[in-house]
Protein backbone atom coordinates (compact mmCIF):
# COMPACT_ATOMS: atom_id res chain seq x y z
CA UNK A 1 0.00 0.00 0.00
CA UNK A 2 2.43 2.55 0.51
CA UNK A 3 3.51 2.26 -2.79
CA UNK A 4 0.28 3.75 -3.76
CA UNK A 5 0.61 6.28 -1.48
CA UNK A 6 3.91 7.43 -2.65
CA UNK A 7 2.15 7.07 -6.28
CA UNK A 8 -0.32 9.15 -5.35
CA UNK A 9 1.91 11.95 -4.10
CA UNK A 10 3.66 11.97 -7.57
CA UNK A 11 0.99 11.20 -10.64
CA UNK A 12 -1.97 13.57 -10.48
CA UNK A 13 0.49 16.65 -9.61
CA UNK A 14 3.20 15.54 -11.72
CA UNK A 15 0.60 14.98 -14.73
CA UNK A 16 -0.74 18.94 -14.08
CA UNK A 17 3.08 20.59 -13.75
CA UNK A 18 4.23 18.45 -16.89
CA UNK A 19 1.21 19.69 -19.07
CA UNK A 20 2.04 22.90 -17.81
CA UNK A 21 5.15 22.88 -18.73
CA UNK A 22 4.68 21.39 -21.76
CA UNK A 23 2.86 24.16 -22.63
CA UNK A 24 5.60 27.04 -22.36
CA UNK A 25 7.64 24.85 -24.49
CA UNK A 26 5.14 23.99 -26.87
CA UNK A 27 2.31 27.48 -26.90
CA UNK A 28 0.08 25.55 -28.81
CA UNK A 29 -2.92 23.40 -27.34
CA UNK A 30 -3.45 21.55 -30.36
CA UNK A 31 0.58 20.38 -30.54
CA UNK A 32 -0.02 19.60 -26.87
CA UNK A 33 -2.81 17.37 -27.40
CA UNK A 34 -0.78 15.06 -30.36
CA UNK A 35 2.22 15.78 -28.25
CA UNK A 36 0.39 13.46 -25.43
CA UNK A 37 -1.53 11.42 -27.63
CA UNK A 38 1.93 10.12 -29.61
CA UNK A 39 2.97 9.60 -25.66
CA UNK A 40 0.24 7.49 -24.82
CA UNK A 41 0.22 5.66 -28.12
CA UNK A 42 4.10 4.78 -27.42
CA UNK A 43 3.14 4.02 -23.95
CA UNK A 44 0.66 1.36 -25.27
CA UNK A 45 3.08 -0.05 -28.30
CA UNK A 46 5.40 -0.65 -25.66
CA UNK A 47 3.46 -1.97 -22.93
CA UNK A 48 2.75 -4.64 -25.14
CA UNK A 49 6.43 -6.07 -25.05
CA UNK A 50 6.93 -4.91 -21.32
CA UNK A 51 3.95 -7.06 -20.53
CA UNK A 52 5.88 -10.21 -21.76
CA UNK A 53 8.98 -9.46 -20.55
CA UNK A 54 7.88 -8.49 -16.90
CA UNK A 55 5.88 -11.93 -17.27
CA UNK A 56 9.74 -13.43 -17.55
CA UNK A 57 11.98 -11.24 -15.63
CA UNK A 58 9.79 -9.26 -12.51
CA UNK A 59 13.33 -7.50 -11.54
CA UNK A 60 12.70 -5.42 -15.21
CA UNK A 61 11.00 -2.75 -12.72
CA UNK A 62 13.96 -1.99 -11.95
CA UNK A 63 14.32 -0.26 -15.44
CA UNK A 64 11.21 1.60 -15.10
CA UNK A 65 11.74 2.95 -11.81
CA UNK A 66 15.01 4.43 -12.99
CA UNK A 67 13.89 5.18 -16.78
CA UNK A 68 11.00 7.45 -15.15
CA UNK A 69 13.16 9.26 -12.83
CA UNK A 70 15.79 9.61 -15.86
CA UNK A 71 12.53 11.35 -18.02
CA UNK A 72 11.71 13.67 -15.44
CA UNK A 73 15.23 14.73 -14.59
CA UNK A 74 15.38 15.37 -18.30
CA UNK A 75 12.56 17.23 -18.76
CA UNK A 76 12.56 19.38 -15.78
CA UNK A 77 16.67 20.25 -17.39
CA UNK A 78 16.31 20.57 -21.08
CA UNK A 79 12.57 22.45 -21.38
CA UNK A 80 12.53 22.53 -25.07
CA UNK A 81 11.48 20.14 -27.91
CA UNK A 82 14.91 17.86 -27.09
CA UNK A 83 13.42 17.70 -23.79
CA UNK A 84 10.34 16.82 -24.99
CA UNK A 85 11.33 13.96 -26.91
CA UNK A 86 13.74 12.45 -24.40
CA UNK A 87 11.44 12.50 -21.82
CA UNK A 88 8.52 10.86 -24.71
CA UNK A 89 11.17 8.38 -25.86
CA UNK A 90 12.90 7.23 -21.89
CA UNK A 91 9.13 7.48 -20.45
CA UNK A 92 7.57 5.91 -23.12
CA UNK A 93 10.23 2.96 -23.01
CA UNK A 94 10.23 3.18 -19.28
CA UNK A 95 6.33 3.30 -18.54
CA UNK A 96 5.33 -0.37 -19.12
CA UNK A 97 8.37 -1.79 -16.39
CA UNK A 98 7.18 0.90 -13.74
CA UNK A 99 3.38 0.91 -14.03
CA UNK A 100 2.39 -3.10 -14.82
CA UNK A 101 4.44 -3.89 -11.59
CA UNK A 102 3.06 -1.42 -9.22
CA UNK A 103 -0.60 -2.38 -10.68
CA UNK A 104 0.64 -6.08 -9.84
CA UNK A 105 1.92 -5.30 -6.58
CA UNK A 106 -2.02 -4.32 -5.33
CA UNK A 107 -3.49 -7.54 -6.97
CA UNK A 108 -0.88 -9.77 -6.32
CA UNK A 109 -1.54 -8.76 -2.39
CA UNK A 110 -5.30 -9.16 -3.00
CA UNK A 111 -5.03 -12.63 -4.03
CA UNK A 112 -2.37 -14.12 -1.60
CA UNK A 113 -4.79 -12.96 1.28
CA UNK A 114 -7.03 -16.54 2.00
CA UNK A 115 -10.30 -14.65 2.60
CA UNK A 116 -13.37 -15.05 0.11
CA UNK A 117 -13.24 -12.71 -2.46
CA UNK A 118 -16.12 -10.72 -0.51
CA UNK A 119 -14.12 -10.13 1.85
CA UNK A 120 -11.13 -8.60 -0.05
CA UNK A 121 -13.08 -5.90 -1.48
CA UNK A 122 -11.82 -3.55 1.18
CA UNK A 123 -8.35 -3.73 0.08
CA UNK A 124 -8.97 -1.65 -3.44
CA UNK A 125 -11.14 0.69 -1.30
CA UNK A 126 -7.52 1.36 0.88
CA UNK A 127 -5.91 1.54 -2.47
CA UNK A 128 -7.90 4.53 -3.91
CA UNK A 129 -7.97 5.90 -0.30
CA UNK A 130 -4.87 6.03 -0.23
CA UNK A 131 -3.89 7.10 -3.69
CA UNK A 132 -6.66 10.06 -3.04
CA UNK A 133 -5.49 11.51 0.25
CA UNK A 134 -1.81 11.67 -1.16
CA UNK A 135 -3.08 13.64 -4.30
CA UNK A 136 -5.13 15.59 -1.95
CA UNK A 137 -1.77 16.09 0.09
CA UNK A 138 0.56 17.18 -3.21
CA UNK A 139 -2.27 19.65 -4.52
CA UNK A 140 -2.43 21.52 -1.16
CA UNK A 141 1.19 21.37 -1.25
CA UNK A 142 1.37 22.84 -3.96
CA UNK A 143 -0.81 25.83 -3.54
CA UNK A 144 0.83 26.72 -1.02
CA UNK A 145 4.09 27.01 -3.10
CA UNK A 146 2.41 28.84 -6.03
CA UNK A 147 0.84 31.40 -3.54
CA UNK A 148 4.11 31.76 -1.79
CA UNK A 149 6.79 31.85 -4.39
CA UNK A 150 7.04 32.54 -8.39
CA UNK A 151 4.99 30.13 -9.91
CA UNK A 152 7.64 28.93 -12.56
CA UNK A 153 10.50 28.22 -10.83
CA UNK A 154 7.65 25.82 -8.46
CA UNK A 155 6.91 24.19 -11.85
CA UNK A 156 10.63 23.41 -12.58
CA UNK A 157 11.93 22.41 -8.84
CA UNK A 158 8.62 20.46 -8.68
CA UNK A 159 9.71 18.19 -11.75
CA UNK A 160 13.08 17.26 -10.30
CA UNK A 161 11.93 16.32 -6.78
CA UNK A 162 9.34 14.28 -8.00
CA UNK A 163 12.24 12.40 -9.51
CA UNK A 164 12.44 10.98 -6.33
CA UNK A 165 8.97 9.52 -5.83
CA UNK A 166 9.39 6.63 -8.98
CA UNK A 167 12.73 6.29 -6.72
CA UNK A 168 10.76 5.28 -3.54
CA UNK A 169 8.24 3.25 -5.47
CA UNK A 170 10.97 0.93 -6.54
CA UNK A 171 12.64 0.71 -3.32
CA UNK A 172 9.11 -0.53 -1.73
CA UNK A 173 8.32 -2.71 -4.83
CA UNK A 174 12.71 -4.43 -4.39
CA UNK A 175 11.32 -4.77 -0.72
CA UNK A 176 7.53 -6.45 -1.72
CA UNK A 177 9.44 -8.46 -4.09
CA UNK A 178 12.61 -9.68 -1.73
CA UNK A 179 9.63 -10.39 1.36
CA UNK A 180 8.37 -13.46 -1.46
CA UNK A 181 11.71 -14.57 -2.62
Amino acid sequence: MGQNFVGGLYDAAFNTIFTILLFLVIRNESLIGGARTGMLLFVALTSIVGAKLLAKHSWLYIIGTLGTALSIIIFAVFQNWLGIFLFALISGLATPFFSIPLSLAILNTIDENQLPWQKKYHMLLERDGLLGIARVISYIFLLILFTIYNKENVARNWMIATAIFPLIIGLLLYKQYKIKD
